[in-house]
């Protein structure tokens, strides 16, 4: 599939992946502008701007993201 990186999205794109992200950092207490929010956020974009626009799809692509880091931010541990 070809995509144009430069493509800007439409607001209710940006509103989809947002609510998946601010959903996702709220189950893991984490940020909105921390690094795992920022890591998270990378690849929704990237899975949204390779075809991959459904929200349960999304979200359960995330899991064995989220699954690999714990709940006590250790990120801001070490």
């Amino acid at each position: 599939m070809l995509f144009n990186s430069y493509e800007a999205f439409e607001p209710h794109e940006l509103a989809l992946m947002r609510a998946i992200l601010e959903e996702a950092c709220k189950r893991k207490g984490w940020s909105t502008t921390g690094l795992e929010a920022q890591k998270i956020a990378r690849e929704l974009v990237d899975w949204y701007q390779f075809g991959i626009k459904d929200r349960a799809q999304l979200e359960k692509m995330l899991q064995p993201i989220m699954a690999g880091h714990d709940d006590n931010k250790s990120d801001q541990s070490k």
